[in-house]
């Protein structure tokens, strides 16, 4: 998959709202990630727009029904979007708390997923996050 594929389905989910989830299946396959997903870069946010790749959409589901958004530990980093334009689970969380935090015990095992990795885009580069989530191994 070249970058113009990729940029072909952005420029197509702009003007189309439902081809998003076309963009997160790319970016998923580009990043050999479990999967995708794109949300605002502020967490009280996060639960009222989002889109992912189908990969991972029971994950979604659980995240905005079971409200993990707001106790979603990864924005503790999310400052790091406006400044840097990126970041990881280090920049948010130390390693030895991991193994103490729900979000981590509970949401991410549950659901297979562990890491990831937020690039942020928008107006000012930092409004929305696109999400690459990778698993355990």
């Amino acid at each position: 998959m070249g970058v113009d594929t990729l940029d072909d389905a952005i420029s197509a989910a702009a003007f189309d709202p439902l081809k998003w989830r076309d963009v997160c299946d790319l970016f998923a396959t580009a990043t050999r990630s479990v999967g995708a997903r794109i949300n605002p870069s502020i967490a009280e946010l996060a639960g009222t727009f989002t889109v992912c790749s189908q990969s991972i959409a029971e994950a979604e589901r659980i995240y905005v029904s079971e409200q993990w958004h707001l106790r979603d530990v990864r924005y503790r980093g999310a400052r790091r979007i406006h400044t840097h334009g990126w970041l990881t689970d280090e920049h948010s969380v130390e390693y030895d708390e991991v193994s103490r935090i729900d979000y981590y015990q509970d949401f991410l095992k549950r659901t297979k997923l562990k890491w990831f990795a937020g690039v942020g885009f928008g107006p000012t580069g930092g409004e929305w996050v696109v999400s690459i989530q990778r698993s355990e191994n």
